[in-house]
């Protein structure tokens, strides 16, 4: 992506970043005048560390605020006259570590460290119920308004860049997007188990009204299943925060299957909020369980750090949360387990099914099953494999990036396997789905694709409805036909 102006005289559209910049983010000021962006600029190999930039509209000139090499940036707003307010990361401990709050003030070039919040802004909870797009935070006065995920909630905070303090103002179950007029935020959000409805909230005492009432008519013509919260303490001592959705109408006296469903990211999180593919799965007479294992968004570095430790504390957290879910619920019957997830949720699924066999069927999501071709290929490039392996690469410990890539147990798989991938995801390229298809042919498991064309990596919250319609179709369909 590059930044661009249009010149309405001449109707001429003029680039204003370099050639080869990456702009990862853009803002200007409120009279347009300046306008501030943010990327990498490289021919080669993608760098971890971002160059930010100013480019006067009048003077048609860039000035260079912060030189590529000492930040990795994923927000950067003006706020008021004099400060430019910065998410960003020097990245000592490690390259999944949460962003701290940086002010740069514009009339000294001076950069201070504001807060160490240990959770960032424009990260989302994993919904599929998403009604509208929009923007994730909002410059108010001398404030930056924005949602963070703290446990398995959604919270607004208000960052006073002249108090330099951060308050909490409200929370919610999830949110797609925010406004803020005056002392009033406008949000659509998912809160007490509705879809998403527009909210207003006072930013002084956090009192929230529902606007509007689009789920009435959804909510009352169709059965759900209420989450209920599993929270467990993992053998390595870290707390797990997990839900259960019994079956709709559930009979205590029956033995019910039970889905496993694994969040992307994996900084990432599940919440309490409506899903359709969970209630489709419930209204179909299964359990749905999931929890949000070591690597998830909510729970600060400590919890996010994952280099290395693909499929190790993951894998044992989500089969320890497995194996609380069947000693609580006497209704699950621990011989017909499925198991399904998306992006890194894929990795996973692929990884479960090499390395345990007692899931009965799965359903792998756009994932990953191989490290090497996902680093080489993936528009992420090389940072799947710097956040997944940390200097490991190819060409100097193969064999690292081999352990962790769910291809190289294919042989131990036994669980019938659905892929769906779509052929315009270019997070996790279609060919990590054709690698672990072909694999698992000519290994004689039970296997079938499904290619979604058109559609990209976020299928399941932003695809075509038809095609979503099929992914959901498709994924009850095979856990029916082998649970």
């Amino acid at each position: 992506m590059q930044a661009a102006i249009y010149l309405e005289e001449t109707k001429e559209i003029r680039r204003i970043s370099e050639k080869y910049f990456e702009v990862r983010g853009c803002t200007t000021t409120e009279d347009r005048q300046k306008i501030l962006y943010f990327g990498r600029n490289y021919e080669d190999s993608e760098p971890m560390f971002d160059t930010l930039v100013e480019y006067d509209v009048a003077e048609g000139k860039n000035k260079t605020l912060i030189e590529g090499g000492k930040l990795q940036i994923s927000l950067a707003k003006y706020v008021g006259e004099k400060v430019i307010l910065l998410q960003a990361s020097q990245l000592k401990s490690s390259a999944t570590e949460n962003h701290d709050l940086y002010l740069y003030h514009r009339d000294t070039g001076e950069l201070e460290l504001m807060a160490k919040p240990d959770g960032m802004f424009t990260t989302m909870l994993d919904v599929d119920s998403v009604k509208t797009g929009g923007q994730g935070v909002k410059v108010s006065g001398d404030c930056l308004i924005g949602a963070v995920i703290r446990g398995c909630r959604t919270v607004f905070d208000e960052v006073n860049v002249t108090t330099k303090t951060i308050r909490t103002i409200a929370s919610v179950d999830a949110f797609m997007s925010l406004d803020v007029f005056g002392d009033k935020i406008y949000t659509f959000a998912l809160e007490n188990y509705q879809l998403t409805e527009l909210y207003r909230i006072d930013r002084k005492s956090g009192q929230k009204e529902k606007l509007t009432d689009f789920s009435s008519d959804y909510m009352g013509t169709h059965k759900v299943s209420l989450p209920e919260k599993l929270t467990f303490s993992a053998s390595n001592g870290e707390e797990v925060d997990g839900f259960v959705i019994p079956p709709v109408d559930e009979d205590k006296t029956k033995k019910y299957p039970a889905v496993l469903l694994i969040h992307g990211g994996p900084k990432w999180a599940y919440g309490s909020m409506f899903t359709h593919l969970k209630q489709c799965l419930a209204a179909r007479g299964m359990y749905v369980i999931y929890c949000n294992p070591h690597g998830g968004d909510g729970k600060g570095n400590s919890f996010l750090e994952m280099v290395d430790r693909w499929g190790c504390e993951d894998y044992d957290q989500i089969m320890e949360f497995t194996d609380e879910c069947i000693r609580l619920y006497p209704g699950i019957d621990e011989n017909r387990l499925g198991v399904t997830g998306g992006s890194y949720g894929g990795y996973m699924t692929n990884w479960i099914i090499g390395h345990t066999d007692r899931f009965k069927a799965a359903v792998t999501q756009r994932g990953i099953c191989n490290l090497t071709t996902e680093g080489l290929i993936s528009d992420f490039g090389d940072r799947v494999m710097k956040q997944s392996s940390g200097d490991k690469t190819p060409w100097n410990k193969e064999e690292a990036l081999w352990d962790h890539s769910p291809l190289k147990y294919v042989k131990n798989v036994k669980a019938p396997t659905l892929i769906m991938h779509s052929d315009r995801d270019y997070r996790c390229p279609e060919i990590e789905a054709f690698q672990m298809f072909t694999a698992l042919k000519q290994t004689g498991v039970d296997t079938e694709m499904i290619l979604f064309h058109g559609d990209s990596h976020g299928l399941s919250r932003n695809g075509k409805p038809s095609h979503r319609i099929v992914r959901i179709n498709a994924i009850i369909d095979w856990m029916g036909k082998y649970l």
